[in-house]
């Protein structure tokens, strides 16, 4: 159960960042940097499954991200 509290810090960054995101650009780039270090702590700390689970959501994501730009 530990990898749920970078998860949680991971959410909760990428929750300050839409709020702060047009207001202030150093506090969304922190807020990106703790994100990005929260999810690569939880994909390494979780048991196998929700690793599996994790890696599937991101690549997901960032196929969905790729066709809504056009690249593909």
């Amino acid at each position: 159960m530990w990898f749920l509290a970078p998860l949680i810090t991971a959410l909760g960054a990428v929750f300050v960042y839409d709020k702060c995101e047009r207001s202030s650009a150093e506090i969304a780039i922190i807020c990106v940097a703790v994100a990005l270090g929260s999810i690569i702590l939880t994909i390494v700390v979780a048991p196998w499954p929700i690793q599996l689970a994790l890696a599937a959501i991101l690549v997901a994501f960032r196929v969905a991200r790729t066709r809504e730009v056009g690249i593909w």
